[in-house]
């Protein structure tokens, strides 16, 4: 199971990653009980790696009495011990969510506030941008392309679980107006679906690209025609 309980007056110090300690996701009303997903850790680490900067959290797990009281959803993720509210020195809130769509295009919570990020771990994905003052769902944060300077597997683990040459070839039009390939023929030989070999054999600039074109498909904004 990904949630640990912890407790804040035994366990306050204790060291969950690089960068963070347990009583960082104590709930704000003094409670003793911390619960605590690792998959959240985990994500958070990964955002403060990234952005070589002191994530802030301003509420991470909250005890149901305080989240009562702050006037939280009832099946809040926070109460459940996998979301937190983030903030970074320098960072826009957009910027984090971005961010955060990349590391997860298919699952989780993501939340566009103003002044703060909200990140979870549930199962589904959820997107959402409450700068107005009321929940909008979107689709989600594109805009995020990792400079890659040699192919990344990371990258690539995640484009070969939704690219495959089927609807690639399907867009080879705007490969070449965006001067990414010259023709079709590096797709000829290509089975379904692509191999990890195959995908880094396109190079660096397809790479980004079907980057890209991953998370327009994660977000239905890309659509194959008949």
């Amino acid at each position: 199971m990904s949630v640990k309980e912890y407790s804040m007056s035994r366990d306050g110090n204790l060291q969950l990653a690089p960068n963070f300690r347990v009583r960082e996701f104590r709930s704000r009303c003094g409670a003793d009980e911390v619960l605590i997903d690792s998959r959240l850790v985990e994500r958070l680490q990964k955002i403060r790696d990234h952005f070589g900067k002191p994530v802030n959290i301003t509420s991470a797990y909250r005890s149901p009495a305080h989240n009562t009281a702050v006037g939280g959803a009832r099946n809040s993720q926070h109460v459940l011990g996998t979301a937190a509210d983030i903030t970074i020195s320098g960072v826009t809130p957009m910027e984090i969510c971005q961010f955060a769509e990349w590391l997860m295009p298919t699952s989780g919570g993501i939340g566009l506030y103003n002044g703060f990020a909200h990140v979870d771990v549930r199962a589904n994905r959820a997107r959402w941008d409450q700068r107005s003052g009321r929940e909008v769902a979107v689709s989600g944060f594109p805009g995020f392309v990792p400079k890659i300077e040699k192919p990344a597997t990371a990258v690539v683990e995640q484009i070969e679980t939704v690219v495959s040459p089927h609807w690639a070839k399907k867009h080879l039009d705007s490969l070449v107006k965006k001067e990414v390939v010259e023709d079709a023929e590096s797709w000829t030989d290509f089975d379904e679906p692509a191999t990890k070999g195959q995908v880094l054999a396109l190079g660096d600039k397809l790479l980004e690209f079907a980057y890209e074109m991953m998370i327009a498909h994660v977000n239905g904004e890309l659509h194959d025609e008949e």
